[in-house]
């Protein structure tokens, strides 16, 4: 299937008009395409793509042409693809994807000339059927959620044998619809720590209510908030230092700036308390059909700690910038599993919050006093200051983590 999206890709942008000389510009072969303006960063991909599968070669910021590829006609490719359908719908594992995967491509001169938005193809009405389906039958993602369950479960049990405390304070950030989340409640159900709450977050109230609708019955310690982790917590009701955990699964990396929102992910975080992250760390040609066709995917503003070509961070990405933002005690505890190009990633808060002071606004009133914590704050750091995308970034990245896990 990969090689056949590749030879779609290479048609598609041919086909509309790109690489019609040898010697062009990238800016050029783009224009000559017609792509709508939101797609030189994903155009810019197609190209690394394609160099490295020896399509192209650049040179002197060129692009060079090999007379010897020509393109083949998507009539002809079309014909390939419904001859490997059977076999692709009938593996369980890869029916969903497959069927989002040709969505998207059927629309794809549509989308990229933006006559049509990608959101109303890939969600169409709204609805997330498309990804969660994707998402329900990949063993990968099913795989990593119990990983990190069954890591979460085990620290409980060393924290309970080795103090004296009340029951543990879990917050997750960005839960969406709870694909991790229930993996993890059905976890602590079953082993039965000794949990104090469990904090349902995300930016919209439609996911604290249908959280509460789906996991609030059987489970009396969830509690629910708006969270956005590319602002200061304090600053939204959180207390500093409040938390033993904090999960996080496939939403970080649909931040702007990683360093920031660590900063905000660690203040959640008592001295010693663990940040878990399930994240992707590994980019692919399904992304370039899927989540690369929306904006969200090319948000971020710190290429360098990133993954070419994506939002992601490589596992030694992570363990790098986790140690430079003072976390410790870096654990991979699927570490076997690197080749599936994710990772559970853990790692423990030195207790140093890095947070902007509050500065209340002159029509608003004044906010409560945040109560005291036992974290070391460093008050007057600027970084982190700007607020997130709001609402529709969020939903956006919500269902970015789903294609995500979905389409490793």
């Amino acid at each position: 299937m990969k090689q056949l999206l590749l030879d779609f890709l290479w048609s598609h942008l041919r086909t509309l008009g790109a690489f019609r000389a040898s010697g062009q510009t990238p800016e050029a072969a783009r224009e000559s395409a017609g792509l709508a303006p939101g797609y030189g960063a994903w155009f810019d991909e197609c190209l690394r793509i394609f160099e490295g599968a020896g399509y192209i070669d650049r040179r002197d910021g060129r692009i060079l042409l090999d007379d010897a590829r020509p393109h083949r006609p998507i009539e002809q490719l079309w014909r390939e693809w419904e001859t490997g359908r059977p076999a692709w719908r009938e593996n369980p594992d890869l029916a969903a994807t497959h069927l989002l995967v040709e969505t998207t491509l059927r629309a794809f001169p549509d989308i990229l000339g933006g006559r049509r938005p990608a959101t109303e193809v890939i969600f169409p009405g709204g609805s997330l059927e498309l990804v969660q389906n994707a998402y329900a039958t990949n063993p990968a993602s099913v795989f990593f959620n119990r990983v990190l369950a069954a890591d979460l479960v085990a620290r409980l049990r060393r924290r309970e044998r080795d103090r004296t405390a009340d029951g543990a304070r879990i917050l997750e950030i960005g839960a969406g619809t709870g694909a991790t989340s229930a993996v993890v409640l059905e976890a602590l159900r079953s082993a039965r720590p000794d949990v104090r709450e469990y904090c349902y977050t995300d930016l919209s109230r439609a996911f604290l209510n249908h959280a509460e609708r789906s996991f609030g019955a059987e489970n009396p310690w969830l509690t629910y908030g708006i969270l956005d982790i590319e602002r200061p917590v304090a600053d939204q009701g959180f207390t500093l230092g409040g938390y033993d955990v904090v999960v996080a699964a496939n939403v970080l990396h649909a931040t702007r700036d990683i360093r920031h929102t660590l900063r905000n992910a660690k203040a959640l975080l008592r001295p010693g308390g663990a940040l878990v992250l399930n994240e992707l760390t590994a980019n692919n040609l399904l992304s370039q059909f899927s989540f690369g066709l929306l904006d969200g995917w090319w948000r971020y503003e710190d290429p360098h700690l990133r993954i070419q070509g994506s939002p992601l961070l490589s596992t030694a990405g992570w363990q790098r910038v986790l140690t430079q933002e003072g976390f410790r005690a870096i654990a991979l505890p699927a570490r076997d599993a690197e080749d599936l190009g994710q990772q559970i990633i853990v790692a423990e808060s030195d207790g140093v919050v890095r947070q902007v002071a509050a500065v209340p606004r002159p029509s608003a009133p004044q906010a409560a006093p945040v109560p005291e914590s036992p974290a070391r704050v460093v008050a007057g750091d600027s970084a982190g200051s700007e607020p997130g995308d709001g609402l529709r970034a969020r939903i956006e990245a919500v269902a970015l983590d789903v294609l995500a896990e979905a389409l490793d």
